[in-house]
């Protein structure tokens, strides 16, 4: 899928395929004999077979650009897009002057090589992409096609109203297709073999989307939540294979952004995340709400104390939590309710919020912890 995740908000963008007619390029040939070699490994690795056989393409970057456009105009896309940005920019996580839309095209522009369309249900390569990345491209790709034959990719990706929940889905989604395909590509876990193991890993993930000119100049807190999915949800794959019977989460997906990071929360003593309702908002209007989750609390203590630890601790015990964006005659503000797992975890997490507040605003007086 050609994708990008955004939190404290989502924003997935699936792109709607071209169906013009066209001649065929003359790599189409290449392209699908990779297809062939790769899918039954795919299906092996994976535990499930392709219902249908997988369809690919090539189009243009200009082709891919022109239709990511109009993708962001899509009602649906268009309302979600505008209302995260401005709740990223009130959270303090974005510059106020950034055009959230316009670091998305640029980063997608730069970075697809190839998407697999849920709604067409063909796989695309970019017309272009170099040989070496054809293959990582071609299998990452085919994996969301079979994820996609078990589950509606489509219905997932356009989900409203819980972006914790969807960010830990996507996290499955991208996290299966990057761990799977590393260990179709290397034939074992990479990290058994690999000195510093998964940490290096990670690094490696990590360093493969710095080297990207557009995202290295996004902001610290965009990076990650882009990050996310690949990351943390290959490594919640990880441990989901070495402690689950099953082949796949699809039958019950994660929760929350909190079983990602802590899969011990899903695969033993299952820690589903409390529903958190906003009381009445009296004088206030209501522009945006949803919720922000574990990983997103995270970056956003990190972002205001630059305190790692503080950051990871702070966020940790997250038990539910749903914001709003809200407007008065004073301007623009946030109500952020959340929920804990004790009491010394909403302590930790209220004295962090009043170190952000402070250093953000200034010191204030005194503020009741209720």
């Amino acid at each position: 899928m050609a994708d990008i995740m955004i939190r404290s908000g989502v924003i997935a963008v699936a792109v709607v395929a071209m169906m013009a007619c066209r001649d065929e390029p003359p790599e189409i040939d290449v392209y699908r004999a990779k297809v062939a070699e790769v899918t039954p490994r795919i299906e092996e690795a994976i535990g499930l077979p392709f219902r249908t056989p997988p369809v690919i393409e090539v189009r243009t970057r200009e082709e891919v650009r022109s239709y990511l456009e109009r993708q962001l105009e899509d009602s649906i896309a268009r309302e979600q897009l505008t209302s995260q940005e401005a709740a990223l920019k009130r959270f303090g996580l974005i510059p106020d002057t950034m055009s959230l839309r316009g670091l998305l095209l640029d980063v997608l522009e730069e970075q697809v090589g190839g998407y697999y369309d849920p709604r067409a249900k063909v796989l695309y390569i970019v017309e272009g992409t170099p040989e070496e990345a054809v293959g990582i491209t071609v299998t990452h790709e085919l994996i969301h096609a079979l994820q996609d034959q078990y589950m509606n990719l489509d219905s997932i990706m356009r989900a409203t109203g819980d972006d914790d929940r969807q960010a830990a889905a996507q996290a499955v989604l991208e996290g299966q297709a990057t761990y799977e395909q590393m260990r179709i590509m290397f034939g074992a876990d990479i990290a058994d073999g690999l000195p510093g193991g998964w940490d290096r890993v990670r690094e490696e993930i990590r360093d493969g989307r710095a080297k990207w000119p557009v995202f290295a100049a996004a902001p610290l807190v965009v990076q990650e939540m882009l990050l996310f999915p690949y990351l943390s949800g290959a490594e919640f794959m990880r441990a989901f294979r070495a402690g689950s019977e099953k082949s796949t989460p699809f039958d019950q997906m994660p929760a929350s952004t909190e079983q990602i990071l802590h899969p011990r929360l899903y695969l033993g003593q299952t820690d589903h995340p409390t529903a958190v309702t906003l009381p009445e908002l009296r004088g206030l209007t209501t522009l945006h709400d949803n919720t922000v989750g574990e990983f997103t609390s995270r970056l956003f203590l990190y972002e205001h104390l630059r305190d790692q630890q503080a950051a990871l601790s702070g966020a940790a015990g997250w038990d539910g939590d749903r914001f709003a964006l809200v407007r008065s005659s004073r301007g623009t503000g946030i109500v952020w309710v959340s929920v804990w797992d004790t009491e010394v975890d909403a302590g930790d997490f209220y004295m962090l919020i009043d170190r952000t507040i402070d250093r953000r605003y200034g010191p204030a007086a005194a503020r009741p912890f209720t």
